[in-house]
């Protein structure tokens, strides 16, 4: 196993770290990195943790390359302000195949409420789609919220309409939030299904709406018109599971 040290700026291998903090990058080598020894070890468990990078002086213990940067390199490449001085580069995972509860979550811009329900979605026994135009599924925000759950879930991304219309041709049912939707209280789910969340500021898109077999709505209370997108998720995940 080799190791390095690297100390200087101008480094073709540090830069190729640094240029992985931007989207296109990412897909374009099939890498990312995860920061804390939490998800590098989750990482580890799973395969995917191709190189541990770390500064001077942190003890390392996984089995894997190890590259050591300065200090000043590493605090450079951080994007926490107390950083525990290990990250991870990681290989994109192959896609898994989908179960049959799958949250789909529709043009989801915040990083942190992502991770967030792909979190809850391991807890809660789904597999998830993400939609084209969502924010990216390796957002450092979105590898730190989901609190290694990405690496465990069977995720599928860039899905669109067709997606959700191949599986209700294989029997699954669709059920969308909608503020016009059914009271949850009411609601029966039918295994398999798919339970569709729209984005943060404008809800499911009518197109996803035309082709669900029936729309949810959580009751509220008080002048509260809407929940966060995760935890809509999460409560809906959790009651659905409580059907007998």
């Amino acid at each position: 196993m080799k190791n390095k040290f690297i100390d200087s700026k101008n480094n073709r291998e540090y830069k190729k770290y640094q240029s992985l903090s931007k989207r296109k990058y990412r897909e374009k080598e099939q890498l990312f990195l995860v920061e804390g020894l939490k998800l590098t070890m989750e990482a580890e468990k799973v395969g995917l943790l191709e190189k541990v990078i770390t500064k001077e002086g942190v003890p390392i213990h996984l089995n894997a390359p190890t590259i050591y940067l300065s200090n000043s390199l590493f605090a450079k490449l951080s994007t926490q302000g107390n950083p525990e001085g290990i990250m991870g580069l990681c290989a994109m995972a192959k896609e898994k195949p989908l179960g049959k509860k799958i949250l789909y979550l529709e043009e989801i811009r915040d990083p942190g409420n992502l991770g967030t329900m792909i979190r809850s979605a391991e807890a809660f026994g789904f597999s998830v789609m993400i939609s084209k135009n969502s924010v990216d599924l390796y957002h450092e925000k979105t590898l730190r919220g989901s609190m290694g759950s990405v690496f465990r879930v069977p995720i599928k991304t860039q899905c669109d309409r067709e997606d959700l219309l191949a599986l209700k041709k294989k029997f699954y049912k669709i059920y969308a939030t909608d503020l016009q939707g059914e009271i949850l209280r009411s609601m029966k789910f039918e295994t398999p299904f798919v339970l569709v969340i729209g984005s943060e500021s404008h809800g499911v898109k009518k197109e996803s709406l035309d082709l669900a077999n029936s729309t949810i709505k959580i009751p509220m209370e008080g002048k509260v018109e809407s929940l966060n997108a995760a935890t809509s998720a999460s409560l809906l995940m959790f009651y659905s599971q409580l059907e007998p």
